[in-house]
């Protein structure tokens, strides 16, 4: 497992009223991650018939450069960031290759 590709899905739910904040966080931090180790995209999408959801499709080389981004150092600052526009918890999901 450790050296096969990883798909990462995570969708976010906003706010009423929140939409467009949490989603300037979102695109924002995936930006940011694609520079990270191990990247192979990260995109931000918008869900066409809710406009409340959002979801990440991010691809990785492996499970340790998951876990890598998980621990990079801006990802406190943006996890703080996005709080006040999220409803709840995001739901994440990772795929093997």
């Amino acid at each position: 497992m450790g050296n096969q590709k990883v798909t990462v899905l995570a969708i976010f739910k906003a706010k009423p009223g929140k939409e467009e904040q949490l989603y300037e966080q979102l695109y924002a931090q995936s930006q940011r991650a694609r520079s990270d180790p191990g990247c192979l995209l990260f995109e931000c999408k918008k869900n066409r018939d809710d406009k409340s959801l959002f979801l990440f499709h991010e691809e990785w080389t492996s499970q340790a450069d998951v876990e890598n981004h998980l621990k990079m150092p801006y990802l406190a600052e943006y996890r703080k960031n996005r709080a006040p526009y999220l409803d709840g918890e995001p739901q994440v999901s990772a795929w093997l290759h």
